[in-house]
């Protein structure tokens, strides 16, 4: 060992009262062939040899070699047990969101619904979920009302997820060969979510159409690809998605108003309601239409000889 590292491990020995407070216990140290890491492990270590003290330490690397070059005086003690940080086959996700609303279609997980582990040897794990981006997203099922649903989320898409420019999510993977994640094989779940029924009285929506008061006088309807339902949690989607399970109907207000040539906001013009043979939905949701006797959504305008869009 280098004279003057050796001079520094043994200035922390005398000078450090933590290490006292390290017996019986064990340390977790990553970057453990970096100045820092390699000089806590070796500082550990002597002490247990000067005080007699039983300090274990799990020293966390990427490269093997490297380890048993820089630690060769130390391969054999009982205290230190190496663990390779290719994570291929350890990343695991657990959920932090474990229920979420019927939607007949997906639910997107969000960096804040999941913690993205590494789990260890010693079945100890290591939150790495700061090093995904903040927009980071993972696709789960939500077509049907049950229990024990597991995200079924392949290793590259995790890799992809990761923030590759930031400074502190860089600090977090440092220690961990991220490049391994490429097999194509779907990363572990530590536990499900459950997809439960949609109530559609805690939901908000819209009307994205407005309606010319002529044509709906003819033609009272508003399709469901013309509305758009937000869930309590802030999931989007029209209630085309829906599908059977739930019922559209113009409230009789909306009928009288077109056929008065009223224009503008009719309140509680079309309900949203759950069909009587679903399980999946509850509830139901009133919404305003707009009225007008004039759409510009699709109008030309043309000024001299050319179309202005």
């Amino acid at each position: 060992m280098d004279k003057y590292f050796k001079e520094d491990i043994d200035y922390l020995i005398e000078n450090c009262k933590y290490l006292i407070e390290l017996d019986k216990k064990t340390v977790l140290i990553t970057g453990s062939t970096g100045l820092i890491g390699s000089l806590l492990i070796k500082t550990i270590l002597e002490n247990n040899k000067v005080r007699k003290m039983n300090t274990k330490v799990i020293a966390l690397c990427r490269n093997e070699e490297k380890f048993k070059e820089m630690f060769i005086d130390y391969l054999n003690d009982i205290n230190l047990k190496l663990i390779l940080s290719d994570i291929k086959d350890n990343v695991e996700i657990e959920m932090k969101k474990t229920s979420v609303p019927f939607t007949n279609g997906t639910y997107n997980f969000g960096k804040n619904d999941i913690t993205l582990n590494v789990v260890m040897d010693d079945g100890s794990k290591v939150d790495i979920t700061g090093a995904l981006k903040d927009d980071a997203s993972f696709t789960g099922a939500a077509n049907a009302v049950k229990k024990d649903n597991q995200l079924a989320v392949k290793d590259a898409t995790v890799r992809a997820a990761f923030n590759t420019t930031d400074d502190a999510a860089k600090k977090i993977l440092q220690n961990y060969n991220t490049g391994s994640l490429n097999s194509g094989k779907n990363v572990g779940c530590a536990n499900s979510y459950e997809v439960t029924v949609l109530n559609l009285a805690t939901c908000t929506g819209e009307v994205t159409t407005e309606y010319l008061v002529d044509a709906f006088v003819k033609n009272p309807t508003v399709a469901a690809s013309d509305i758009k339902l937000t869930t309590a949690d802030g999931v989007a989607f029209t209630a085309a998605q829906l599908g059977a399970n739930i019922n559209i109907a113009v409230n009789q207000n909306a009928i009288d108003a077109a056929k008065n040539g009223v224009t503008g906001v009719v309140q509680n013009a079309v309900t949203i309601s759950f069909k009587a043979d679903t399980e999946n939905v509850t509830g139901s949701i009133s919404l305003p239409i707009n009225l007008t006797t004039l759409s510009l959504s699709s109008a030309v305008v043309t000024a001299y000889g050319k179309t202005l869009n």
